[in-house]
């Protein structure tokens, strides 16, 4: 089983299964993504396959499905290296590199995002 540390207050930690915080993830992705192409249509637009449809339209889309099954791929290799501060920060780098040959300035693949994932299913 693969696990992850979790500092909490008072210097303690408690140690979550990352299987278990797996299954909550596809739908935080839907909700970080839909909020960030409501904040950001001009991200939306980097994806040829997302131009045609609105932001409310995108989750029933055959491309978005496909899209966030790439993320869910991306998100479980990264969850389990986490501990392996090489392994993850070479996951985040190849991730970061991929983005930015599409188009997306460093400034606009912010790992914020990732974060932001874990923020919310912990």
């Amino acid at each position: 089983m693969i696990s992850t540390v979790s500092n909490l207050s008072g210097g303690d930690t408690c140690v979550i299964p990352f299987e278990s915080l797996v299954n909550k993830v596809p739908v935080v992705i839907v909700l970080v993504l839909s909020r960030l192409f409501t904040s950001h249509p001009e991200y939306k637009n980097l994806f040829k396959k997302f131009e045609q449809y609105s932001v409310e339209e995108l989750p029933s889309t055959d491309a978005f499905d496909y899209h966030i099954s790439l993320v869910m791929n991306r998100f479980s290799a990264v969850g389990k290296v986490i501990d392996d501060n090489v392994s993850f920060v070479y996951l985040l780098k190849k991730l970061g590199r991929e983005h930015i040959k599409r188009g997306l300035s460093r400034k606009q693949f912010d790992v914020s995002s990732f974060l932001e994932i874990f923020a919310y299913i912990w």
